[in-house]
């Protein structure tokens, strides 16, 4: 293997890891019933936020959100794990 094969090799390397740990996932938040009580996270681990929203609507939810979430967050955040500007 040459240099420039082991450059490409820990550029691929660099950017699988940096998928995992920045890629958003998303969680969908339903409410069955109107207040603040009646919410809940009913799916999990969405890859991409159209597949979040198109959940929602089988749902047939009185409210939705897709919470965003990221590994990184996850390991490193003690206060949530979701991102508070879409919450």
């Amino acid at each position: 293997m040459n240099d420039d094969e082991e450059a490409l090799l820990w550029w691929i390397v660099f950017a699988i890891v940096a998928a995992v740990l920045w890629w958003p996932r998303y969680d969908l938040e339903i409410a069955r019933n109107p207040g603040p009580a009646g919410y809940e996270i009913v799916e999990y681990d969405f890859m991409l936020l159209g597949n979040c929203i198109e959940a929602a609507a089988r749902w047939h939810a009185y409210d939705w959100s897709c919470l965003e979430k990221t590994v990184w967050r996850e390991i490193f955040n003690e206060y949530s794990r979701y991102n508070q500007r879409t919450r």
